[in-house]
């Protein structure tokens, strides 16, 4: 259940219980200061550095992800063509199978099928790139 100031009883067991009152719960903190206030552009006042968090991958993220998506796009490229098509026109471009079937000239229960397994070889693929390797270390 979720409280409300006009809530009859609150379920949260182990929880503390909050104040029945019009104020929320978090002004009852030590240190709080209730509600914000607001500018009269309508925007919060205060101290908001926070929001200029660098979201940004560290180089080393960043050259690890363009790795990886190197040896995606290499095992993408190392599927059979039939697979290979299907593959990316389903998972990449986003055709339905009936779009992908009218594309490749096939049915939609081949392009099924064909998906299927390339997705599977693809994975089999990466697996032999990212999985353990003898001993259980990972690469």
């Amino acid at each position: 259940m979720e409280w409300t100031p006009t809530s009859p009883s609150w379920s949260g067991s182990g929880r503390a219980m909050p104040p029945r009152s019009s104020r929320s719960w978090s002004a009852t903190r030590p240190g709080s200061t209730g509600s914000p206030t607001y500018r009269e552009d309508g925007h919060r006042e205060g101290d908001q550095t926070w929001l200029l968090a660098d979201w940004s991958d560290t180089p080393e993220q960043e050259l690890l992800s363009r790795e990886t998506r190197a040896l995606v796009h290499r095992a993408i490229d190392g599927l059979p063509e039939h697979y290979r098509a299907v593959l990316v026109l389903r998972d990449i471009e986003g055709l339905s199978s009936e779009e992908t079937a009218a594309v490749v000239g096939e049915s939609v229960a081949s392009v099924k099928s064909r998906l299927h397994r390339a997705r599977m070889a693809l994975r089999e693929r990466l697996t032999r790139h990212f999985g353990p390797r003898h001993g259980g270390e990972s690469r």
